[in-house]
């Protein structure tokens, strides 16, 4: 349990091994001197209150700080290597050109922090909150930061930054999606570093991302337009899937087929006697769906309801070779 500062007229908590807060403490230089023989000495200082400190380039490598607060601490060019920093709180503090390198970091809170130029090789950053950080230029070479919160975070420069980054649990690729809204943002702010970085795979997972988290949005909140856009993904992903392109419009042809064959709505004019078969009607709702129309089947004339389910492949036949071009390109294009 943390004590109050002894100083009356401060509100603060005591730093851990003082009895006061950094603003009231007689001699910091000797503060930071005991901190760094305790980090020697490896002794634990799992929950310790650092509020405010201020220790440029200190050595905290391998330190046990889970769970510590470090918020709004001035920690410029620190070394934390190998350190534990599980759950720790470093909300406003500057961490810029330190050393992550293998740190433990699952859900630290490093919201409105700078970490710009700092490195993070192969740190294991799982569910941490970088909301409205600074990142820039850090090094993320290896780093672990599924499930992690990126909301207005700024990514420019960041090295070595992938979406394999994110993978976690079985082998997903993902960021915090608690809330579709700020998911969403996350997901359009790292679809924005994507383009820069020119990696354009990634830009793709990053906008199929956006549109998901944007579709649950719509659904949360009950918008009118909530059909239409699950329609969209359904069909071709946002225009980031063009396989799914592929294979809803297989799914339609087929589905016409089935419906052509079973209610013999479709005749061949070549031949009074000849029996379609199923494949006949896979072919002839091919031709219907892309538009071609040989001729040599047709609808039957006795029910215009035949004629309806045959302009109407058409109709979506046309929608849906339109719906995959747009997503080839878009998926393969430089944006």
């Amino acid at each position: 349990m943390h004590k109050s500062c002894k100083e009356l007229s401060c509100k603060e908590t005591a730093l851990s091994l003082s009895d006061y807060c950094w603003q009231h403490i007689p001699d910091k230089k000797a503060h930071v001197s005991r901190l760094k023989e305790d980090t020697k000495d490896k002794k634990s200082m799992k929950g310790f209150n650092l509020k405010g400190i201020h220790a440029h380039s200190i050595d905290l490598s391998r330190a046990d700080l889970k769970g510590a607060n470090l918020s709004n601490a001035d920690f410029k060019g620190a070394n934390f290597s190998d350190a534990n920093l599980t759950d720790a709180n470093l909300i406003g503090s500057d961490i810029s050109e330190c050393e992550f390198i293998g740190a433990e970091c699952n859900r630290a809170n490093f919201m409105m922090a700078n970490l710009s130029k700092s490195r993070f090789w192969h740190a294991d950053m799982k569910n941490a909150d970088f909301a409205e950080c600074n990142l820039q230029a850090a090094d993320m070479l290896s780093a672990s930061l599924a499930g992690s919160n990126l909301y207005h975070a700024d990514l420019r420069d960041v090295k070595f930054l992938i979406k394999e980054n994110f993978t976690g649990k079985g082998g997903k690729e993902y960021i915090n999606e608690e809330g579709p809204k700020t998911a969403r943002e996350s997901y359009a702010n790292l679809k924005q570093y994507f383009i820069t970085a020119a990696r354009f795979n990634d830009v793709s997972w990053a906008s199929y991302n956006e549109s998901r988290m944007e579709l649950r949005r719509l659904w949360k909140e009950k918008r009118a337009g909530v059909v239409p856009f699950l329609v969209m993904g359904l069909l071709c992903g946002w225009g980031e899937r063009p396989l799914r392109a592929t294979v809803s419009a297989f799914s339609i042809i087929t589905g016409y087929a089935s419906v052509f064959y079973f209610s013999k709505a479709i005749y061949p004019t070549f031949s009074q006697t000849y029996q379609p078969t199923f494949l006949d009607m896979i072919y002839y709702s091919t031709i219907t769906f892309t538009t071609v129309g040989y001729g040599d089947f047709l609808p039957r004339l006795d029910n215009p309801v035949y004629k309806f389910l045959a302009g109407s492949e058409a109709f979506i036949g046309i929608f849906m070779m339109g719906l995959f071009v747009f997503s080839l390109g878009r998926r393969y294009s430089t944006r």
